[in-house]
């Protein structure tokens, strides 16, 4: 610090300028090591089931510059010839993110768009300012918003921010009517997501789920009573609860190097160590619960990377 007070006001502004194209150089550095870590699912062989989680835990990135960078490196993943806008700074790193949540936003309300067509919106963002480019993607899809918000109020209170369609609003306020007896006169929207948060997870929470009854389990089945003996994947519901009472409800993959455990509660999969297709049994010796991205990685670690391209397109 005491140096820079010894320049001059023109060899300040200099180191200044110098500092931000070696800024540009490290972060175009970083989007390209995320790309390559994303490609070979390192995050997943490091027990993180994201690289989000990788990049915020792992590396100590702020969730909204892991946010950023993630996005932007998918964006030039999918328009490479973009990549020179972004690392001159023509198209912010902000900017770019931006325009990757919104194809993302568009794609969920089944809306597509050509290559060609999101290169032609993506050019016409060059040079303009985050609020602008808000503003002109209002503009094509008024419900647009970069991301939903949440923020922590107190030990007790999360604030959470988002917008809906008014399809969903209508929903909404067809099952505070629904629900009325449940959420006892209060009428809010905490009241009402607090309820329907527990009908949805009496009824699909694995730990308390009651599996289909298996035809090699009922003697009166149909394939029973043809002497028909097939291996199934069928999971019974003893080996189910214990299987996940054994995982706790997270995800089981480790780290044979670091011995770090994934822990994800995100898209739990029941998954054989043997696969079920080469002969593996569904006891729960052969079971494991892991997430989604850890299944990912063990089948391209059991089929092959070329094989699982179709199926991860991170791969490609």
């Amino acid at each position: 610090m005491h140096e820079l007070k010894k320049l001059s006001k023109q060899e300040l502004i200099l180191e200044t300028q110098t500092a931000i194209i070696d800024e540009r150089k490290a972060t175009t550095r970083i989007l390209r090591c995320f790309r390559e870590i994303e490609s070979r699912m390192l995050y997943a062989e490091f027990g993180y089931s994201s690289l989000y989680e990788m990049a915020t835990k792992h590396f100590g990135l702020s969730e909204g510059s892991a946010h950023r960078r993630i996005s932007a490196m998918r964006l030039v993943r999918d328009l490479p010839e973009i990549a020179e806008a972004v690392e001159g700074g023509t198209i912010s790193l902000t900017v770019a993110s931006m325009m990757q949540d919104f194809f993302r936003a568009e794609k969920r309300e089944k809306k597509t768009y050509a290559m060609e067509d999101k290169l032609a919106l993506v050019r016409k963002m060059e040079g303009k300012s985050k609020r602008d480019c808000e503003r002109a993607l209002r503009a094509i899809s008024p419900l647009f918003e970069t991301q939903e918000r949440e923020r922590v109020l107190s030990p007790k209170a999360i604030e959470v921010r988002f917008v809906m369609s008014p399809e969903l609003a209508a929903k909404l306020a067809k099952l505070k009517g629904l629900l009325a007896h449940r959420t006892k006169g209060n009428s809010t929207y905490a009241k009402l997501f607090e309820v329907m948060a527990e009908i949805v997870i009496e009824e699909v929470d694995p730990q308390g789920k009651v599996s289909e009854e298996s035809p090699a389990e009922n003697p009166t089945s149909p394939a029973r009573e043809r002497g028909v003996v097939r291996r199934a994947r069928y999971i019974p519901r003893k080996v189910n609860r214990e299987l996940w009472r054994r995982a706790g409800g997270r995800c089981e993959y480790v780290d044979p190097e670091t011995n770090k455990r994934c822990e994800s509660k995100w898209g739990l999969e029941r998954d054989h160590v043997v696969p079920f297709g080469q002969g593996g049994s569904s006891s729960s010796e052969n079971l494991r619960l892991i997430c989604r991205t850890h299944n990912g990685l063990a089948a391209v670690q059991v089929y092959g990377r070329e094989k699982m391209k179709g199926y991860l397109p991170a791969l490609k």
